[in-house]
């Protein structure tokens, strides 16, 4: 959802002399995107919480550690394949072979590290949350 920011060129916001300008529509317009980007990062955000909290639980907290880890590298490929790529999650179903050969195809060490940085953006960001997010009471015995 970051990576929609991108879209915030679409606006002039430039009303000279160094000046911001007081188009109403601009500032529609980037206010809804940003209202859309923080509500979905923090909706994938927190659901992420609940999964590692539910398999913490069931499975014990380094599996939920590693089910964090492995999202926030997934996170990280699928923003690849998406805004560089241009392909939807619908193609791993639909296309799945097109979509291999793709990758296959523009894996190149631009790409891993592209990759690399969505996935630590995408695991501080979960990080942070974490962090400022209020610890569970731990159960007495």
């Amino acid at each position: 959802m970051l990576t929609d920011l991108l879209h915030l060129r679409l606006y002039d916001f430039g009303g000279g002399g160094g000046a911001f300008s007081a188009d109403p529509a601009a500032w529609f317009g980037f206010l809804h995107l940003c209202a859309g980007v923080i509500t979905g990062c923090c909706f994938g955000l927190f659901s992420l919480v609940l999964l590692q909290r539910h398999v913490a639980c069931r499975y014990g907290g380094a599996h939920g550690w590693l089910l964090a880890a492995g999202t926030s590298l997934l996170s990280g490929v699928g923003i690849w394949i998406g805004r560089c790529m241009r392909f939807n999650s619908w193609d791993l179903v639909h296309r799945p072979l097109h979509l291999l050969r793709s990758i296959a195809a523009r894996l190149d060490r631009d790409a891993l590290l592209l990759c690399v940085l969505f996935a630590i953006m995408s695991a501080g960001a979960y990080l942070l949350l974490r962090v400022l997010l209020p610890q569970e009471a731990k159960k007495e015995k």
